[in-house]
This record gives structure tokens, sequence and C-alpha cells, in this order.
């Protein structure tokens, strides 16, 4: 499922031509992925309209849960540092 979310995510920041960082989390209790983004109107789109349009993409991809997951959106202030974990 994880790759899933990547995925739909990773097609939705190209649209949106985000370059800082995007970070996410998701419930599964609760059907929520929550974004962590310094830039969350760009995502969401005038009226909603992107938001909803990658929420219908992520339940088609996800339809064997049965559930409505839904976007929720933190807006991050200054900068996002990407760290890779090493294995030593």
């Amino acid at each position: 499922m994880n790759k899933i979310i990547r995925d739909v995510l990773s097609g939705w920041i190209k649209e949106c031509h985000i370059r800082d960082g995007v970070a996410y989390d998701y419930d599964y209790g609760k059907h929520v992925v929550t974004i962590y983004t310094n830039r969350p109107g760009v995502m969401i789109g005038p009226r909603g309209i992107t938001v909803y349009k990658y929420e219908r993409i992520l339940n088609k991809r996800l339809k064997y849960t049965n559930f409505v997951w839904r976007f929720s959106f933190k807006e991050i202030y200054g900068g996002v540092v990407p760290y890779v974990w090493e294995d030593k």
C-alpha cells in the first residue's frame, strides 16, 4: 500500500511542479494520508479540484480496502532536510 500512495503522490507533485520537499504519513485506521509541505495551496488547487482528483485516483488504486481515503495537509515553515538512513 505504501508504494501505491508514493506513486500517486509522485504524480501529483510532478503535476504541481513542486521542487521543495514533500513528506507524507498515512493512518490506516482513519484512512487519511497527511501531506506535509510548505505549499499546500498549490497541491490543493483552485476550489480543491486537484485534491479531489487525486483522492479519486488513490481510491481507485486502493479499491481492495473498501474504505474511502482522504488527504489532509499540514503546512511546514522553513525547509525539509532530506535524510537517508544508512545501515552500518
